[in-house]
């Protein structure tokens, strides 16, 4: 009774019984867990850094793109790549890069202690609880003995309400590290919230006898003997504790910690406060705090930096001019005040100013990417395509991943009329860039447009027009798409598209464009495709 026997089954049973099974092993196979994903890592917005940290950064980031564009990269390199980039991330506060570059690392070494435990320290301090408890016990079944983790994992636990199992992990943590300051005072909290004055006490005293520096400790005795209030003595004592206390908090000796730590680079630190408010995008908030900063000391560049900084993100484009020059004339050698200088006055159309400080940017740091593409730009803008080409090809070289660097470098090709090289570098951006609809549609104009009889390509343009990509209605894409249409004699529906980037050009008052297509719209009422790849006033950004 109550056995299953295969060999006794009826047909019927046995039958009903395999299909039972096949439902059960399919149940099965749909709950195992699916393999995680590795998430794209974009490298942040620097707002608030000196040259030495971002140059840091920008390296350690190239050399993650290039490691995730090589063929038959070892998965295990490619995982120690995404550690690295990382901790520095961690190092400098940059929250969500950091988590995601982690995850990578995670999925890639699951073997590896230290991302998980980096994981877990970034989820605790943002208080997301439940994900710092499974990042740290994910490290703790790695490495069960560290006391490190133990004690991370049950300061988790305590916040979160667990307290025996965070008593029970401090407790293993002390018969390995019986010195542990950070673990005594934790137990003396949970004893504390349990009314276990003398254990908490106990405990208390011995966190302050190995961190006497830790001030915040006498608080938590002072509290803890008041609420004990057994006789006059321990009123005594509670006064005496409290009269101590101060804000310097219990430290835990953390090797991992200690590992990101010398990562950090950099001889003066901005403000925490600016910073953190300007990565919020509370640029007015961040102004008060820096104007602050600049009252007390006057000579303070990197508060001057970033106030210019937030003053150019608040539009108060001559504020912003007047802090970055006050900037300069104490350090001429910052070449982020001299970039974002450029940057401003090419923007106030003072193309004079702003090429002397992009280049002033860039003597004082050859490596300063945003500067060599500020420059670029303003000399393709001014019409000196062959000179700007080699400072877009350095900022290729700095971060391959700028779409519009290479882009605006396929640009000053088409400009000098050297149909061929564009087309080659569009479609090598276009492979990196798939769904970039500016690099798309320059790829298509090239191929339907070009003068250049070898260059041009009708098919293979129809093919990548009729591709979706972002902002697929744009006027540029829907002119783009009437030039494919002209090249493959289908001038009908060549002056159905044309006619519809005209109405859209309309509708965003381009009056400039405007004559640039009714040009071509007679062309293809004639019979004739376009030969104007390019126009000067083309919205390619």
């Amino acid at each position: 009774m109550g056995r299953w026997l295969l060999g006794s089954m009826t047909f019927g049973e046995s039958t009903f019984f395999s299909m039972l099974l096949v439902l059960l092993l399919g149940q099965m196979a749909c709950n195992e867990p699916e393999e995680e994903a590795l998430r794209p890592v974009e490298f942040p917005g620097l707002y608030l850094v000196e040259d030495e940290v971002e140059q840091q950064l920008k390296s350690e980031y190239a050399r993650l793109k290039a490691l995730e564009n090589e063929k038959g990269v070892e998965q295990a390199g490619l995982g120690r790549a995404y550690g690295r980039i990382g901790k520095l991330f961690l190092a400098y506060d940059i929250v969500q890069q950091a988590e995601d570059a982690l995850h990578n690392a995670r999925v890639l070494m699951p073997d590896e202690v230290r991302w998980p435990y980096y994981l877990g320290y970034l989820y605790f301090t943002l208080g997301q609880l439940q994900q710092a408890a499974a990042s740290y016990e994910r490290a703790r079944d790695l490495k069960p003995g560290e006391p490190t983790i133990l004690i991370r994992l049950a300061e988790t636990y305590q916040k979160m309400g667990r307290d025996a199992e965070a008593k029970e992990l401090l407790e293993q943590a002390l018969r390995i590290e019986p010195t542990s300051a950070k673990a005594h005072f934790l137990l003396g909290q949970i004893a504390h919230d349990h009314r276990a004055y003398d254990t908490a006490i106990k405990h208390y005293q011995a966190a302050l006898e190995q961190q006497p520096e830790a001030t915040s400790i006498h608080y938590a005795l002072g509290m803890t003997y008041r609420n004990l209030a057994r006789n006059m003595e321990d009123y005594d004592r509670s006064l005496q504790h409290l009269r101590k206390r101060g804000k310097v908090t219990v430290q835990l000796s953390d090797p991992f910690l200690d590992e990101v730590s010398k990562l950090k680079r950099g001889s003066k630190l901005l403000s925490s406060r600016g910073s953190t408010l300007m990565v919020q995008g509370r640029f007015r908030e961040a102004e008060v705090v820096f104007e602050r900063v600049v009252a007390q000391d006057s000579d303070n560049v990197f508060a001057y930096l970033n106030l210019g900084s937030v003053r150019s993100r608040l539009g108060k484009t001559e504020e912003a001019i007047e802090a970055l020059e006050r900037a300069v004339f104490l350090d001429s050698s910052q070449s982020v005040a001299q970039m974002l200088l450029g940057r401003l006055f090419a923007k106030q159309g003072n193309t004079n100013s702003a090429e002397q400080h992009y280049r002033a940017a860039l003597a004082a740091n050859p490596l300063n990417d945003e500067a060599h593409l500020g420059l670029a730009t303003l000399l393709r803008q001014t019409g000196n395509y062959r000179e700007a080409i080699p400072y877009f090809e350095k900022v290729l070289e700095l971060t391959p991943g700028r779409a519009q660097a290479h882009l605006h470098l396929a640009v000053c090709h088409l400009q000098l009329g050297e149909y061929a090289r564009a087309r080659t570098l569009l479609e090598e951006a276009y492979e990196v860039f798939p769904y970039h609809r500016a690099i798309r549609d320059a790829l298509v104009r090239v191929l339907a447009a070009s003068p250049t009889a070898e260059v041009r390509d009708g098919q293979r343009a129809l093919t990548l027009a009729e591709k979706p990509v972002a902002e697929a209605n744009h006027t540029e894409s829907a002119e783009a798409r009437a030039m494919v249409y002209a090249e493959l004699g289908r001038y009908s529906k060549a002056l159905e598209w044309q006619e519809i980037a005209i109405k859209a050009a309309r509708s965003q008052g381009r009056g400039d464009y405007l004559e640039h297509l009714k040009d071509n719209l007679q062309r293809y009422q004639k019979g004739e495709p376009s030969r104007a790849t390019w126009t000067d006033f083309y919205e390619d950004n």
